[in-house]
């Protein structure tokens, strides 16, 4: 295994890697097969966190994540959330599937338009406690573990959390089902929810990169350590902007900046590429410091 950075895992005691691998293309794209050794490519980089949802892979992500986790649960930090309710598993389901990994490999453009039926799937706003309940059973019997390390709520708005959620999470912390809960939404929620409900968001995981810069608001949070995604999210209009560089060289310093600007946590990202996983996971944010430095001031955030 690779020597990578380590942090303290946001909201935990437990130390992790700072680079996290999202298993969001997990059984969607990807069979169990396959989505079980990009799994496998991560962690033998090096990389020990890993962030799934009930909602991934039409509600199979965490079950092919559970697949890895057989024999390795000591040595590696597991996230999932719950808020976003996957279809119901049927012959249906397995057929449409199976029809969109075919559309996509033989049309990679149509990826988006595959990703957006996925979406209307999706049941959202599930927070009411009989159905986080129900979620976090299902996490725990799919992923084959007796705790999760992060559980953070999907897309949530403040309207979304009331105090007999705030009661069952932290019963449930105390039970020892989960080490630590949070929140997992869009930037608007999150700075809401960390100025009117702070006691939801003792983890806060949010997008963040040159783009969007969500962070440089959530001072508490920087210094806290957040765990953020979508760091390459605007790479095409960086890399439009950097003729003199190569695209791979772009997204390295993308990723270097959204470490750089999250020292206390984690950085999410994802890739089907073996060799991109490697290379991300040995990083070193620090070597390329002055390099992102310009580039940040080259960039305008939106």
């Amino acid at each position: 295994m690779e020597t990578v950075r380590r942090v303290r895992l946001p909201g935990t005691d437990a130390t992790t890697s700072a680079l996290g691998y999202g298993c969001s293309q997990l059984m969607a794209r990807l069979d169990r097969a396959e989505s079980v050794r990009l799994l496998e490519e991560a962690f033998d980089a090096g990389i020990t966190h890993f962030d799934t949802a009930r909602s991934y892979g039409y509600g199979e992500a965490e079950s092919a994540l559970g697949d890895f986790l057989q024999g390795r649960r000591d040595q590696v930090t597991v996230a999932t959330k719950l808020g976003l309710e996957p279809p119901q598993r049927s012959r249906r389901l397995a057929f449409a599937k199976s029809a969109a990994r075919a559309v996509v490999a033989v049309a990679p453009p149509l990826r988006a338009v595959a990703r957006r039926g996925a979406a209307t799937m999706v049941r959202e706003g599930r927070f009411a406690v009989p159905e986080a309940q129900a979620s976090l059973e299902t996490s725990l019997r799919e992923l084959r573990v007796d705790t999760i390390d992060l559980l953070l709520l999907h897309e949530c708005s403040p309207d979304d959390l009331g105090d007999d959620l705030l009661e069952y999470l932290r019963g449930r912390v105390t039970e020892g089902a989960i080490r630590a809960f949070g929140i997992a939404t869009r930037p608007g929620p999150t700075r809401a929810i960390v100025a009117e409900r702070p006691e939801f968001a003792a983890v806060v995981q949010v997008e963040n990169g040159l783009g969007s810069r969500v962070l440089d608001g959530l001072p508490n949070v920087v210094e806290a350590g957040a765990v953020t995604h979508s760091s390459l999210a605007d790479l095409d209009a960086v890399a439009a902007r950097e003729p003199g560089l190569e695209r791979a060289e772009v997204a390295e310093r993308m990723l270097a900046y959204a470490s750089l600007a999250n020292p206390n946590g984690v950085v999410l990202f994802s890739s089907s590429r073996p060799e991109h996983i490697r290379r991300n996971a040995v990083l070193d944010p620090e070597a390329l410091r002055e390099e992102v430095e310009r580039l940040s001031a080259a960039v305008p955030a939106a």
